[in-house]
């Protein structure tokens, strides 16, 4: 057992933020070595508790390893274009080195337009499209952060991956084709199910689920991966978040601990190191420019 990991019933729990403490204490010391003053920014537009919530996160996590951090908070009834308008005001700022649309956005505002109006450079979550095509064309620029957290979780397993089997469980294949890219690159076979599911049927949609030897699920429905979905000794990455009666659950099924290797925790897991490679990004973003 490594030092980021913990037994509970078979399964070892992934300490996502023991992980994101370490890397966000490499990046305060990069950052008082360097003396360099980065800068995110961050729209927040309409009022779901659960964005507000990761946003105030996103905040304390950076003020606490010395990034300056702004906040605009918009109606959900906002114009497209005026959060456009925003985004290209920031392009412009040499004090700003990384800009970030919390998702999801109100209805009929446009994921993909806002995105996109984002200086490729400043992208500090990783999923504007040029940066997207660059990853799957093989060239190294910004990784989501999201997978570079993946990543790390499934490394700090110290399993070795060549020849092993995944699958990855997501409405997006935005967020998916980039993470079987990279578990391609360490020869790990990868496939994506983007089946229309639901917390009661979607075990009758995967019978050879079972055989993977990862698991990652983003789908955002609750308690949806059951103990028969999951090989035993399997790596298990929880993505899900859902906020439930004021509480944040993740995808899995609380039993799948009884039969899985390892596991994310949710919250605890992926969570804290997205957070933490969100701000790699930014400073990384300061430290090339």
């Amino acid at each position: 057992m490594t030092g980021f990991t913990r037994r509970i019933m078979s399964t070892q729990l992934l300490d996502g933020k023991k992980i994101a403490d370490g890397i966000r204490a490499q990046i305060r010391t990069d950052l008082q070595r360097s003396g360099v003053a980065p800068g995110l920014a961050v729209l927040l537009v309409g009022n779901d508790p659960a964005s507000h919530l990761y946003v105030s996160l996103k905040e304390k996590a950076a003020k606490e390893v010395g990034i300056h951090f702004e906040k605009y908070l918009f109606f959900a009834a906002t114009p497209e274009a005026e959060l456009i308008q925003k985004i290209l005001e920031l392009n412009r700022r040499t004090d700003i080195h990384g800009i970030l649309v919390q998702v999801p956005l109100p209805d009929p505002l446009s994921e993909d337009r806002l995105i996109a109006a984002i200086d490729p450079k400043k992208d500090a979550d990783g999923f504007h499209p040029k940066n997207i095509d660059a990853l799957l064309a093989g060239i190294t620029t910004i990784v989501p952060s999201v997978i570079r957290g993946i990543l790390a979780l499934i490394e700090a397993t110290h399993v070795p991956l060549a020849g092993k089997h995944a699958i990855i469980l997501a409405n997006s294949f935005a967020f998916a084709q980039p993470i079987r890219k990279m578990l391609t690159d360490c020869n790990v076979s990868t496939d994506i199910d983007r089946s229309t599911t639901s917390p009661g049927d979607v075990g009758l949609h995967h019978p050879e689920m079972c055989t993977y030897d990862i698991v990652i699920t983003a789908r955002g429905i609750p308690k949806s991966v059951t103990p028969d979905m999951v090989k035993e000794g399997a790596i298990v990455i929880d993505v899900g978040t859902t906020l439930v009666d004021g509480k944040i659950r993740g995808d899995v099924h609380p039993d799948v601990a009884k039969k899985s290797g390892w596991l994310t925790p949710v919250p605890g897991g992926v969570g804290p190191m997205t957070v933490a490679y969100l701000l790699r990004n930014v400073v990384d973003a300061s430290l090339s420019g």
